[in-house]
């Protein structure tokens, strides 16, 4: 569906422990406690999020079997039939958002019979879809329920372009417009699997430094889309950072090495200290900074106040008479 997403389980969300999210995707737990009610009204149920419900969420509230918990539940009058049928739902409507473009799309279960079959009889609702076997139940609906929306829909494996609207509308950055594409995301990272070979794009929620952790180098130091080369069944892993943080990249000419990472990010308008060790029987030449000889005191590189990116280079040589007596060899 092109966006990142968490996974978790009911006692998380009891627990208070689920984080906001813009849009929430119930996937037919069938017993919702009252504890488990309470918590999706608490947290939830509020600040214009959108809620999926599939198929028969709430059916059981521990004590009960009634399509009356999942109406409670939902905020729509949801009713049944009883009876073994497949369950498909064909969309309808090609003019609401979460809709666009999908009329005539046909998902559910298209092979294996289900019981009960659970439809919508509200006229409070937009119907968006029906049933195939039975065309005059509304197997899909959605609902403004004022503080948040509700999105139902009797049949399960919905359509990856269904969900892309519902998720655009709640406001849900999408990461790629290919179906093919599963995208896994946080605060710091983004990655993209996909079982196909082809050109790839990442649109990204913003600009940042981007580095290909695969490759094991910068992709951008400011871009808001990610373009590449995907190898069919491989992950791309891509590392984001803030455009206000600067690379500082080290090289090592000689026998002798550079305390820390060799590559290393610093905060715009901070400072950067690292240690010079040469090997023995080797000493320090010279160590530039973006092409610029600098003084080094005490075997230490000290930069300071940095606002671009840096590249220090540090050249170690063999100890000679000449060099050992003052001399300073340079190329």
């Amino acid at each position: 569906m092109g966006a990142g997403y968490d996974t978790y389980s009911m006692s998380d969300l009891v627990d208070g422990k689920v984080p906001e999210h813009k849009a929430y995707i119930m996937l037919s737990p069938i017993e919702v406690t009252k504890e488990e009610s309470e918590a999706i009204d608490k947290y939830i149920k509020k600040n214009n999020h959108t809620v999926v419900w599939v198929y028969a969420c709430g059916y059981s509230d521990g004590e009960t079997l009634s399509t009356d918990n999942i109406s409670a539940l939902t905020g729509m009058t949801v009713k049944e039939v009883s009876l073994s049928s497949v369950i498909n739902v064909r969309i309808s409507d090609n003019d609401n958002p979460l809709t666009k473009g999908l009329k005539g799309v046909m998902y559910g279960n298209s092979t294996q019979g289900v019981n009960p079959l659970l439809y919508v009889d509200d006229t409070s609702v937009t119907k968006l879809g029906y049933y195939t076997d039975r065309k005059t139940y509304a197997g899909l609906a959605v609902k403004d329920m004022g503080s948040w929306t509700s999105v139902y829909s009797g049949a399960m494996n919905l359509p990856v372009g269904l969900l892309r609207n519902i998720l655009k509308q709640a406001g849900v950055h999408i990461y790629s417009e290919n179906s093919n594409d599963i995208i896994f995301t946080n605060a710091n990272y983004v990655a993209l699997y996909s079982g196909f070979g082809e050109r790839k794009t990442i649109k990204l929620d913003g600009n940042y430094a981007v580095y290909d952790v695969n490759k094991g180098e910068y992709y951008s130091m400011n871009t808001s889309e990610i373009t590449f080369d995907h190898e069919a069944y491989d992950t791309a892993l891509f590392r984001l950072l803030p455009t206000d943080k600067h690379r500082i990249t080290i090289t090592i000419d000689g026998n002798g090495n550079v305390s820390g990472e060799k590559t290393v990010e610093v905060e715009n308008g901070g400072s950067y200290t690292a240690d010079i060790t040469p090997e023995k029987g080797y000493m320090l030449d010279k160590v530039t900074v973006n092409g610029e000889v600098i003084e080094v005191k005490d075997g230490k590189i000290v930069l300071n106040d940095v606002t671009a990116d840096v590249e220090i280079e540090v050249k170690f040589v063999l100890i000679t008479e000449e060099n050992e007596c003052g001399g300073k060899p340079h190329d």
